[in-house]
């Protein structure tokens, strides 16, 4: 309901009373608001601390090289992001990206 109220425009205790669910919000919503996209991460990754606004080529390093539509190696960026979160490094505890191993092997059944 969070990412129907968001892409709407409506908050979020209106789209709850509007009963937007997801069979009503594709009956009801046009393609505008349909037609938008969101990260979604079920292991709950800070995208903003680990890949947006980033380049593996370049690698840019600062809040402003971060926030720049293009990167300094000159491609358009593939996560832009306007927040210029500087990101965790490998090094870092707080790293999480190099955890989805760990993470998949503790599922017992798999991943889908």
């Amino acid at each position: 309901i969070n990412i129907v109220a968001d892409a709407s425009g409506l908050d979020r205790n209106a789209a709850v009373h509007a009963g937007y669910y997801p069979k009503e919000a594709l009956r009801d919503l046009g393609d505008d608001v349909l037609d938008k996209t969101y990260w979604l991460c079920v292991f709950a990754v800070n995208e903003h601390r680990a890949i947006c606004g980033d380049c593996w080529t370049c690698k840019p390093n600062t809040p402003a090289e971060l926030r720049a539509d293009k990167c300094l190696c000159g491609k358009k960026k593939f996560n832009p992001c306007k927040c210029g979160a500087l990101k965790y490094q490998e090094a870092d505890p707080r790293y999480e990206i190099d955890k989805f191993e760990a993470v998949v092997r503790q599922m017992r059944d798999g991943l889908l």
